[in-house]
């Protein structure tokens, strides 16, 4: 993504450790006030997270967050409604000329998911499903069967979801299926909560979502009523055991570092603030996200920026420039 930060990063070497950054001694007066952040739904757990910690520390500060897509997000920061979006996609011409500032906070992966009662659902676990089926369905919608998908004979046919709302999950998963974002075809649902709810809903459906929505956030496990379901990565119609690696949250980050998992299929999720950022209480959180933040996303299952990424933003929110 293109920032108006560019020209100010400080290329500094790596250091060994995430820098310690004790709020209380670098912040002789406490935080008052509010924040607004608004945005991404693939961001929104993670910053629930995060704003309630940041909070602990400056109980005065009161730090509202709300989900509704990358494109409300954006909306709600140009008119005013924000102080911060949470932003999960690249931006559009039009977004790009708004003189937005980025300061990525963690990556997350989409994910293909099915219902838990579909009734081809051991079928789906033993072979999992191609791109290019993916493809065909996304781009023409009618005509694909789960017996076509599984190479069994059924005729039931597979209806896919996508999303409503302006969303970067629906564009990542546009990129990995080589099909504009806003041209993917199916049944269209609103947030990932919607897609979940019409995955449970309706047993012959097949949708996507953040990753952080197929996994319950405290157990770790697959969430209750879906299944993620498995890519045959490599087309010989079976689940090998090096494609096995969603079975939950825990074992699905390694996989993302280790490359098994398409890249295309990740993303860096950022705040993004209107112009450089002025007011004392973004400056403050920003600076604590990469710091303390980046533990916590890492307890919670997100993927870190590494401590190079970190060091360099946390370097330019102490440049002079913010002072």
């Amino acid at each position: 993504m293109i920032s108006g930060l560019a020209s100010l990063m400080l290329f500094t070497a790596c250091r060994s450790g995430i820098k310690n950054n004790d709020a209380k001694e670098n912040l002789p007066e406490p935080l008052q006030g509010e924040l607004s952040i608004s945005g991404a739904e693939a961001l929104f757990p993670l910053m629930t997270v995060l704003s309630s910690e940041f909070m602990k520390i400056h109980p005065g500060l009161n730090i509202r967050v709300a989900k509704g897509g990358t494109g409300i997000g954006l909306q709600n920061l140009t008119n005013g409604k924000a102080d911060l979006a949470m932003v999960s996609r690249e931006l559009t011409p039009d977004e790009e000329s708004r003189g937005l500032w980025f300061f990525p906070v963690t990556k997350e992966g989409i994910l293909p998911v099915v219902g838990k009662n579909n009734p081809f659902l051991a079928g789906i676990m033993e072979k999992g499903v191609k791109r290019n089926d993916l493809k065909m369905l996304y781009r023409y919608e009618t005509g694909m069967t789960w017996g076509h998908i599984l190479s069994v004979d059924s005729k039931e046919p597979v209806i896919p979801l996508t999303r409503a709302d302006s969303s970067g999950a629906a564009v990542v998963w546009g990129n990995y299926l080589g099909i504009p974002g806003t041209e993917l075809l199916g049944v269209k649902v609103k947030g990932d909560e919607g897609m979940i709810q019409m995955l449970q809903n309706e047993p012959l459906s097949l949708g996507y979502c953040n990753a952080h929505y197929a996994f319950d956030f405290l157990t770790r496990a697959v969430r209750e009523g879906v299944e993620v379901i498995p890519l045959d990565i490599n087309n010989n119609g079976r689940i090998d055991a090096n494609e096995k690696f969603f079975e939950n949250l825990c074992a699905g980050s390694p996989a993302s570092y280790m490359g098994k998992f398409p890249v295309h299929l990740c993303r860096e999720i950022s705040l993004v603030s209107l112009g450089k950022p002025t007011d004392r209480n973004t400056i403050e959180f920003l600076r604590w996200i990469y710091t303390d933040g980046q533990k916590s996303a890492a307890e919670n299952g997100y993927k870190g920026l590494g401590h190079c990424i970190a060091d360099d933003y946390l370097d330019l929110l102490n440049h002079s420039v913010f002072k």
